[in-house]
Order: C-alpha cells, then structure tokens, then sequence
C-alpha cells in the first residue's frame, strides 16, 4: 500500500499543479491515486488485495478503483496505508448516487447469481507484461472489473469495447497512446484509470460515459497539452469533463431516413387510413439526471419539439396518436401547426390533472393526443377512458385489494374515437393509449388491456348494432399506443391469443376477480400491423433498455396491412448507446401503417 509519505507528496506536487481558482480537491484525486497506483504494480495487485480483504472483513483492503467510487461519493477525506478513510458528512445527492449504484448493482448481482449462475465478475491481469489481448474476452460479458494495468499494451483492444457490464476498468501503467472511440459505448463505466500511458487525445464519443465517476488521466502527455479541457478536469472533476465533451461533440450526418415496407397492394385507395404512434417524451420527463447521455441542447424542449414536429408533418398521415402530450404542449406546439394543416384533435390527460386546483399544474400533466385530417374524417364521438375508474365500476374488482393498492394508484388513460370517411361513408374506431411503465407492475398493465379492449368491445358493439346487424367482426378497430411491454408479456399474449389464463406469470400472487379467477378474453380479433417479416427491431432505445414496447393492432376481419414504417438504420445505432439525441428528439421511434377498409 502506499505509505503515508507518498499521500503527502502527492499533495506537494498539487500545490505546485494548481492556483487558488482551482478546485484543488477533485484534482488531487488525479494525483493520489496515481501515486496509490504507482505503488501496487506488481503482479496480480487487485487479487491479492481481495484475498486478504476476504479474510479481514473488519479492515477491507481497498483498491484504486474502489477508492476512486468513495471519493466521488463523498466518503473518503484522505487515504492512507491501510485503505482507512474519513467520512465527512455527505450530500444528499452524493447519498442518492450511491442508492441508485447500490441498486443496480444488486440488480446485476440477480442477473448473474440467481439466473445465469455466475458467482464471480472480476478478472485480475495486472503486471503480468501482457502485450496482446485476445478477442475471446468478449466471452466473458458478465465481467463487470476488469484490470490490465501495468502490463505492455500499446493500444485499448477493441475487444475490450464489447464487455458492456465493466464498470471498473484499470489500465494504468501501460503503452497506449490512443483511446478508442468505441469506449464511449461502455456506458456502465464507472471508473476508467489510464494513468501513466503516452495518451495526447480524449475522444468526444466518451461524452456518452453518463456514468462515469473517476478518469484517471494524469501521467500522460494529454495533461500538458490539453490545458483548456484539463482546468474543466480540474474544476468540475470527471463528471463535468464527461458533460463538456458530450455538448461540444460535433453532430453526426443525418442518418439514412426509415422506409416504408411494402406488406399488400392497394386496392382501393380511397379505403386507405394511414396511422402512425408516437410516444413524444414530454419536456418534464427529459431530465439530465434521466438522459444524462444526451447533449443539452439536444434535451432541450425548443430543439426536440422541432424535430418532433418535423417528423409528424413529414409523414403526412392520416390519423396521428401521439402520446405524453401535456396542454402546455397542445397549446403552444402541435395546435398551431397541426390545425393549419387541417387536422382535427381529440386530447385526454391523466386522471390528476382534473384533481389538481391550480390550472398551471394540471397543464402540464400528459396525457394522449389523436390528430385526423378534417378534409378525410368526421369525428362522430370520443370516449375518454380511466383506467383506475373504469375498474371500480366492475363489480367483482371492487372486492380487489390489488385494485387498490396498485391499479387505483395508477392514472393511465386511454381515448377512444369513432370516425367517418368523408368519401366512403365507413366507420371505424381508434383507441390511443399509454399504459403505466412500472416493469414490476405487469399486472397493472394487463388489468389496463383488459379494461380497454372490454370497452372498446362494447362501444364497437354499439355501432355493430347501429349501422347493421349487429356483427361485432364488421367494425373497423384499431389499437395504438405505448404499451410498456414486451413480447413475452400478458398484454401482447392478450392482443395476439385473444385470451390470457388465470395463472399467467403476469398475475401471479394478485387478485382481480374474474380476470384471476377465470382468465382474460376478447372477441376482437387482434392483429399486429408489424408481422413476423416486417417486426422492429425496438420502439424504445436506452442504454438499458431495447425493446419493442409500441404497438398497432387492428382487427383483421375489416382491416388489411398495405405498408409499415421499417426500422431506424442499424449501422447508426450501432453509434449510440440510446436516444434522444441530436437526430431523434425522444427514446422511443414512431411506428406507423397503412390501413385498407376491406
């Protein structure tokens, strides 16, 4: 360990570093750990640190990247021999930061232990005069430390780049001159320790390391030739380097625009309904602390609303369902825009935003917006629905503690609107939704399908009856929306099976009355607008999160499929850990189809 001597050096050469503008602190964090560094080069360093500390729980050994993490907390005041810390009070924020790791690194222990069985994630080849790495690491994806330093690498293996779970990676006291760009993928990085290697340049792409805590740089020609980004290391430590180079990067080409995919001909045109989904993250959503990987400036509501717009004027259809759309960006956004270009509109908000008492509050609850084209439909009649309301009027839900304690609480909401073809005199229903998010109340979610397509049932029911004879498979419907599911999940089992059982997983250890008594069941005749040939590959984009979540249904009795909008470029999201970004304004992409009346 390094002795007490070599801190109070280290603490010399700061003094001399920096002047009285400068946060003397984070930098001497650059220097003191250099030197702890320095000082445990020999061979397999982290490993035999964690042998001892195995056997000594009461003085834990601690090791550079462990005491980078406590620094950056806020729970160390000075290192010393022993890896013995001070604790000064910390922040709240600091106390959150550590919260969320905590939970997500029980998260991932879940993952390896309990479902992959994989007891161990860290991997020790320090001082071991390793001058090649081979790509089979990328085997080991669980890893989550990773520790090269002091070996003879020359360069970063782009290997190394594919271990997605690493969030500590060491390689301190080696050759590299490069870092490569591909490291800004690794967005797990919590610490990355690059002391004493002959590296001149960071690359903008590491701006995507929203999670990185620590970069150990010093030791390297980058410290003396880079002054402007090295007083922004100084001042702002690693997080505020990390923010500059992510809003200072230049903005990538646009990226090769999404094509329609042909499914059927057409056969009568004037039977065509083109519909798109588009949930349009609402501006009190799109916080740093949520997209820390997104530039500023591209979070910001003024640059994200043009794109959002641009998108749905581009597309030119029909009917658009658009959702987490608040008043405040109904009124002053798509309104002007969409009613210029003669749509019509039927907006819903979320339940509270009839319980708040003042106005300015309500307005900027979010809710579901449905666009159609005047000059095309006629809009015959609109039923809101609220899901935590709709479930107390079912009689065998209000026995349901479930009912309260974890659909009521929810304020999910979905509107439904039954239009005309002006040309063709046919009508047909479209429900726009967004379901609760929660991936561990899936449940709530199915409870909320079931809710939905009971009502939507009964009010196609009603214009079955009205305008023949009764037929419920000849009236036009169609579903769209955030669903906040994935394929495995009860609601799309729902859509495509027409029927959920009982014990579905989705249910398990809940009570709904019928719905867990005797199953859930439609008569709809649901079907996916993208098949099996034309799936996306997601709907939603986040660093941890890639999945298909947005659906259109439609029933297949009275509609067919002519087109979907394809998938976004897979060589340009190969480029980005998530979205928003500079091209695409919220996390999710819009889905669309064309529709013929049949």
């Amino acid at each position: 360990m390094a002795p007490d001597s070599a801190v109070a050096a280290t603490d010399s050469v700061v003094a001399e570093s920096t002047d009285d503008s400068t946060n003397v602190g984070l930098w001497n964090q650059q220097f003191q750990l250099a030197q702890f560094s320095r000082e445990n080069s020999h061979p397999h360093s982290y490993a035999r640190a964690a042998a001892v500390a195995s056997k000594n729980t009461q003085m834990p050994i601690l090791m550079a990247g462990d005491i980078a993490l406590q620094m950056v907390r806020g729970e160390m005041a000075s290192t010393n021999t022993s890896g013995e810390h001070a604790t000064p009070a910390r922040s709240t924020g600091a106390n959150a930061i550590e919260k969320r790791e905590r939970r997500e690194e029980e998260r991932q222990r879940h993952i390896n232990e309990d479902i992959n069985h994989q007891f161990w994630t860290a991997l020790d080849f320090s001082g071991q005069g390793i001058r090649n790495i081979s790509p089979k690491i990328v085997n080991y994806n669980f890893l989550q430390k990773l520790y090269l330093n002091h070996n003879m690498l020359t360069s970063i293996p782009k290997c190394i780049t594919k271990l997605m779970q690493v969030r500590v990676l060491d390689l301190s006291g080696n050759q590299i001159s490069e870092i490569p760009p591909e490291m800004g993928m690794m967005y797990n990085l919590r610490v990355l320790l690059l002391f004493d290697n002959h590296i001149r340049n960071i690359p903008a792409e590491l701006g995507t390391l929203f999670q990185l805590q620590f970069l150990g740089i010093v030791g390297n020609p980058w410290v003396d030739e880079n002054e402007m980004l090295k007083n922004v290391l100084i001042q702002e430590g690693t997080r505020g380097l990390v923010e500059h180079l992510r809003d200072k990067s230049l903005v990538d080409p646009l990226p090769v625009s999404r094509q329609w995919v042909e499914v059927d001909s057409v056969t009568k045109k004037e039977n065509q309904i083109s519909l798109m989904s588009y949930n349009t993250l609402c501006d009190q959503y799109a916080t740093p602390q949520m997209y820390g990987y997104t530039p500023s400036w591209a979070l910001n509501w003024d640059y994200r609303s043009r794109l959002l717009v641009e998108e749905v004027v581009e597309r030119d259809m029909d009917i658009i369902c658009l959702q987490e759309v608040n008043t405040v960006a109904l009124e002053t956004i798509w309104l002007p825009i969409l009613t210029r270009l003669n749509y019509g509109v039927v907006f819903y908000a979320k339940t509270r935003a009839r319980t708040m008492a003042k106005q300015s509050e309500s307005k900027v609850v979010d809710g579901c917006a449905t666009f159609y084209k005047i000059q095309k439909f006629q809009l015959i009649e609109k039923y809101p629905i609220e899901y935590n309301s709709k479930a107390l009027l079912k009689d065998d839900l209000k026995k349901s503690t479930d009912i309260f304690n974890r659909v009521m609480t929810r304020d999910n909401i979905a509107i439904l609107s039954v239009f005309e073809s002006l040309d063709t005199h046919k009508q047909f229903l479209v429900a726009n939704t967004h379901l609760h998010w929660d991936p561990a109340l899936n449940d709530v979610k199915l409870v909320q399908t079931a809710l939905l397509l009971e009502e939507t049932e009964v009010i196609a029911r009603k214009y079955a009856r009205k305008n023949g004879d009764g037929d419920l498979k000849k009236v036009p419907v169609i579903i769209a929306g955030d669903f906040n599911s994935t394929a495995e999940s009860g609601v799309v089992q729902l859509f495509n099976q027409s029927s959920v059982p009982a014990a579905h997983i989705d249910m398990e250890g809940h009570s709904y009355g019928n719905f867990t008594e005797h199953g859930i069941k439609h008569n709809l005749s649901l079907k996916s607008a993208y098949s099996e040939d034309t799936q996306l590959p997601f709907t939603n984009y986040t660093p941890a999160f890639v999945e298909v979540i947005d659906y259109i249904v439609y029933t297949t009795p009275t509609l067919k499929v002519n087109a979907v909008l394809g998938e976004v470029d897979s060589q340009y999201t190969k480029k980005y850990i998530g979205f928003p970004n500079a091209h695409h304004p919220s996390d999710h992409i819009s889905i669309a189809a064309r529709f013929e009346l049949i």
